[in-house]
């Protein structure tokens, strides 16, 4: 019962997601919000998600109540759904409201794979297999909503917001706590060349400390990596919906469109994990470069169907296959007593990239066109890839061995 309804709380979160991250931008744009007013409206819950994550995991961390602060969250989320339905549609108020939505949104993600994972314990290889329920949930919502879209209008998106937050709250209150972990021994990154020859000439090694875990090279690295393809994620995330609406595409075609690409995922998700065994570096690399290509196709292809297709397959590398190296990275690499604070990291990398893309683009959307920030995103990724392939694999190399402490920083 325990993994059926934690499965199920995946269907409702991402069930959410998949009614508000293809239909927010369109609500918004038929509402009379400006392009350059969306982008800012958008990138508030990411703006939220840099900060707020690390509060949240932080407290959790040092709690052990995971769960509570998901129950508290979902119904604060429900809240801000609810003020959609008497809040005047205008900026300043809207705003207000994805900054409340954005802070408690933000918390639900990192604590419910801390406790997914905290519960798999040694069974980690199964946790693709819960996550898969979160892209059955956006699939089933974002093709219902696309259809009722198509028939009805998108006027009805905050009742089904309001209806899916509070299904979540009823659900949580099901869900238990993990056990608590016991502090471990782990080996981690490599530190600054002087700290390691410090650490070879003392014999000893470095204390348990979240900023001593944090700061070593291949944490470090792994979290630019994934800030630098989330930004290059946002002119998808935010406007991916408003390309297809004024490129003629229908409600129903955007919903397929997407449904199309958590479809992909869940076949990566359900299928991928043999990948895994390639190690670190080279999947990176080869999220970045299949990313670079998904990006160029959507920008300069937009007209053609098939084109879009093919690119919406490829969200199984660009966000399946990082998302189960994510998650595969923090669970074997970082110590269980800060699994929350890892989380939380990852979430605010997120809420960073995506912003910072939201933001720029939607100020110079009317400006350029948005197709030419699909390619541009593109060719970031593949300068970034180059990069890694001149730095070589050594950035993700583990030396330096990372024992428990008493103390924490």
């Amino acid at each position: 019962m325990r993994w059926i309804r934690l499965g199920g709380f995946y269907v409702l979160y991402y069930a959410l997601i998949g009614a508000f991250l293809p239909f927010w931008s369109l609500y918004l744009e038929l509402s009379g919000f400006s392009k350059g007013q969306i982008g800012i409206l958008l990138a508030i819950p990411m703006l939220a998600r840099i900060v707020a994550p690390s509060l949240w995991g932080y407290l959790s961390d040092k709690t052990g109540l995971k769960v509570s602060w998901i129950r508290m969250a979902t119904l604060a989320e429900m809240l801000a759904c609810a003020s959609l339905l008497v809040l005047p549609k205008e900026f300043w108020p809207y705003a207000l409201m994805l900054v409340w939505f954005g802070f408690f949104q933000n918390a639900v993600v990192p604590i419910l794979e801390s406790v997914t994972l905290g519960w798999l314990g040694e069974k980690r290889e199964h946790y693709s297999k819960i996550r898969l329920w979160g892209s059955l949930g956006f699939i089933g919502s974002v093709t219902f909503f696309g259809l009722w879209v198509e028939n009805h209008g998108v006027d009805d998106l905050p009742v089904l917001l309001v209806a899916l937050t509070f299904s979540s709250f009823l659900l949580s209150l099901f869900i238990k706590d993990p056990p608590q972990p016991q502090a471990s021994e782990s080996h981690l990154a490599s530190a600054d060349p002087g700290r390691v020859s410090q650490i070879q000439e003392t014999g000893s090694a470095l204390a348990l400390t979240f900023k001593n875990v944090f700061y070593q090279r291949p944490v470090r690295w792994f979290y630019l990596s994934q800030l630098i393809l989330l930004f290059s994620h946002a002119p998808f995330y935010s406007f991916f919906s408003i390309l297809l609406h004024e490129a003629g595409y229908s409600a129903a075609q955007i919903g397929v469109l997407w449904s199309l690409g958590v479809v992909a995922e869940i076949v990566m998700f359900s299928l991928g994990r043999g990948l895994l065994k390639f190690g670190t570096y080279h999947l990176v690399m080869m999220v970045m470069l299949i990313t670079a290509v998904r990006w160029i196709i959507t920008g300069a292809l937009t007209q053609f169907i098939w084109a879009l297709i093919f690119a919406q397959i490829l969200h199984a590398f660009s966000f399946g296959l990082f998302q189960m190296l994510s998650m595969h990275f923090i669970s074997t690499q970082l110590p269980a007593q800060f699994q929350g604070r890892a989380q939380a990291a990852y979430a605010s990398c997120w809420g960073a990239g995506v912003a910072a893309g939201s933001i720029v683009v939607g100020l110079l959307w009317n400006r350029t066109g948005g197709s030419f920030w699909f390619i541009i995103c593109g060719v970031l990724l593949l300068i970034y890839a180059l990069w890694m392939g001149l730095v070589g694999s050594g950035i993700f190399t583990s030396n330096t061995q990372v024992v428990s402490g008493d103390r924490e920083e």
